[in-house]
């Protein structure tokens, strides 16, 4: 054999496998075959001196001109792999043989590459529209999906002018759905995605999925941020000693840590001197679910101190203070009295006969008969602490009528501050008193009521 034959046979060889080469790096090609891209012919050989040689430069730049084929990679690729094998064994010594051979297997590849991206050019990857981000610190990982049906749509719909079909379609993304079971996920472990969709508008729209369920990957995920759950959480006592409350109000900002959720062991009932013992309840395991690691405690202990007390005996109460009261309450009965619009006279006694009297009414001989400082038996209990009551009786004069009438003025809940300052809450006296015609009555039924409760004193 000459040397030149030596060449061609040498380059037959390569070339043939070359030739496949050419056909797996190409990206894709059209249904017109042969054409890629923007419709350039693509040449992936040439005749030299009768012997079909491959231009491997050419084809380089021209496969830079469309998109790579990842089927093209496997399948062909071991396609690939196998026809060398059997070239090299049975035909490498017969030049002839391997050129024919190398030709019609060029061809098969070339058509079954076309015929796998003609099958395969309305199903989707589910991949391509889904983006994947994570939640949570490293060990608590759960993958958030995110499904961008619009892209999906508007790519399929394209090539899609059926109305029937266009109305499938927009079933089919409605459905479209991406979900993962998996939680408590690590770096380098792999978890399961599964595609949900209406496979009966996938099919009368036109379009299948390349797979149902796909694998990734947990990669770059962090070990979270540290944090004291308790450093933008504000505990405070409110309220009156024996009876104040613990006030508990998260200012977190993080849309997660704003919702974290706090216990304590006493709510209310609490005086100076007890301590309460606060517990975070949202779990460490939630907290890292979230991307929030803390190495403090979940509870933290809270000591009730200088809070205001209230008075449990007479000898407490500001009696200077007690009487600027009684004062009070008796020119507020003369103002009561004194106001046309209210006809006191016939609201206490109930007589029609008063409602034909010329509506002016005045108070004579007016005063305190009775002032009575009423306080809790039992200091812890729920009910209102201390009582003062003032009871006072009046003369009403209505033209020539006169009726003896009594109000019974109550004030609760007096206490001292922590500085000891003495205080008794009096606003708007005209909603603080009962009135009526006999005084027993209308002490006792206050009085008899609290008897069990409370311990009197009289001041």
């Amino acid at each position: 054999m000459s040397e030149e034959m030596n060449k061609r046979q040498d380059l037959t060889e390569v070339e043939a496998l070359d030739y496949e080469n050419a056909y797996l790096e190409v990206d894709e090609i059209s249904d017109e075959g042969g054409k890629a891209g923007g419709g350039e012919e693509v040449k992936l050989a040439e005749k030299v001196d009768g012997t079909e040689k491959v231009d491997g430069a050419e084809i380089a730049a021209k496969a830079e001109k469309v998109k790579k084929i990842s089927f093209f990679e496997t399948g062909l690729g071991k396609i690939k792999e196998l026809f060398a094998e059997f070239y090299n064994k049975f035909f490498k010594a017969d030049s002839k043989k391997g050129k024919i051979l190398a030709g019609v297997l060029a061809a098969v590849l070339a058509a079954l590459a076309l015929l796998i991206f003609i099958n395969s050019r309305n199903k989707i990857n589910p991949k391509d529209y889904i983006d994947i981000s994570y939640t949570g610190c490293n060990g608590y990982v759960s993958l958030d999906l995110k499904v961008d049906t619009t892209e999906l749509y508007q790519k399929y719909s394209e090539k899609i002018t059926d109305q029937d079909k266009l109305a499938a379609l927009t079933e089919f993304c409605d459905s479209f759905k991406a979900v993962n079971d998996d939680s408590n996920l690590s770096n380098g472990q792999s978890t399961l995605v599964k595609i949900e969709y209406d496979k009966d508008a996938a099919q009368k729209a036109g379009v299948k999925l390349s797979d149902d369920s796909f694998k990734t990957k947990v990669k770059g995920v962090d070990n979270g941020q540290s944090i004291d759950v308790f450093s933008k959480v504000e505990l405070s006592f409110g309220g009156v000693s024996p009876k104040a409350i613990l006030e508990i109000k998260n200012n977190w900002d993080d849309d997660f840590l704003k919702t974290l959720t706090f216990e304590c062991d006493k709510s209310d009932g609490i005086k100076n001197g007890d301590s309460v013992l606060v517990t975070c309840t949202t779990s460490r395991d939630e907290l890292a679910k979230h991307g929030y690691i803390t190495d403090n405690q979940m509870t933290k202990e809270v000591k009730a101190d200088g809070l205001p007390v209230y008075c449990n005996t007479y000898t407490q109460l500001d009696m200077a203070e007690v009487e600027t009261i009684k004062r009070a309450c008796v020119q507020n009965v003369e103002s009561e009295v004194a106001d046309t619009t209210t006809r006191m006279i016939y609201q206490i006694t109930g007589k029609n006969e008063y409602l034909r009297l010329v509506n002016e009414e005045r108070t004579e001989n007016t005063s305190v008969i009775l002032t009575t400082f009423m306080v809790e038996k039992e200091q812890e209990a729920k009910g209102v602490n201390n009582y003062i009551e003032v009871l006072i009786g009046t003369d009403i004069v209505c033209g020539d009528v006169t009726e003896r009438v009594y109000f019974n003025y109550e004030f609760t809940n007096l206490y001292l501050k922590a500085d000891g300052t003495f205080v008794m809450e009096h606003d708007d006296y005209s909603h603080r008193y009962n009135c009526g015609t006999n005084a027993d009555d209308l002490f006792l039924k206050n009085s008899v009521s609290r008897y069990d409760l409370y311990d009197y004193a009289y001041i």
